[in-house]
């Protein structure tokens, strides 16, 4: 293989088997993502297409196979690594939304990324205003609808810096939801 191709080799995925519980198992899926590609995972619901991307995203480790994030292997990198490179947006924000407020939620991805506590606000208080949720900072995560929590987690993403891709479960449901927001 062309030494160019392998250098921008993103992400490589040779998963052999992932076994979820005793109910579901993901075996042989391979595939490479280059810097600026992308890659559709289609299929019914269901059918694993969650499951894959939270193994990709080392939410799960317990797989035969390997799956490269710049050429490290997944099982051998931190949270921290992980993330400051590629994110899972959930198909459900209730799954994904924890902290009592907006602000808080928004902040834990910066603070646990290392940014000191100003940086923290600025940013917070920058993305709030380009989505148009400033005054929002001490809303409840609960009294928010649904298209304010569903573009929450993306605020986080993008707060965190990530500079790669971002994996999401359903987009197309997020971009209805986000099209509410801005």
């Amino acid at each position: 293989m062309d030494t160019a191709v392998v250098n921008s080799i993103r992400l490589k995925v040779n998963l052999k088997k992932f076994t979820l519980e005793t109910l579901f198992t993901l075996q042989d899926i391979s595939f490479e993502l280059c810097k600026g590609e992308g890659i559709a995972l289609l299929g019914a619901s269901g059918a694993g297409k969650t499951t894959l991307l939270k193994v990709i995203d080392g939410l799960y480790k317990s797989y035969e196979g390997e799956i490269l994030l710049d050429g490290k292997e997944i099982k051998n990198l931190s949270p921290r690594e992980i993330y400051s490179k590629m994110g899972l947006l959930f198909q459900n924000p209730e799954e994904q939304l924890f902290a009592e407020t907006v602000f808080e939620d928004v902040a834990f991805g910066p603070r646990n990324m290392g940014f000191d506590e100003k940086k923290v606000k600025e940013a917070v208080s920058k993305a709030l205003e380009l989505v148009s949720l400033s005054g929002y900072e001490n809303r409840s995560i609960q009294h928010l609808s649904f298209g304010e929590k569903k573009g929450l987690p993306l605020l986080a993403f993008l707060l965190w810096d990530t500079k790669f891709f971002f994996l999401m479960s359903q987009p197309l449901a997020l971009i209805q939801s986000l099209k509410r927001i801005f």
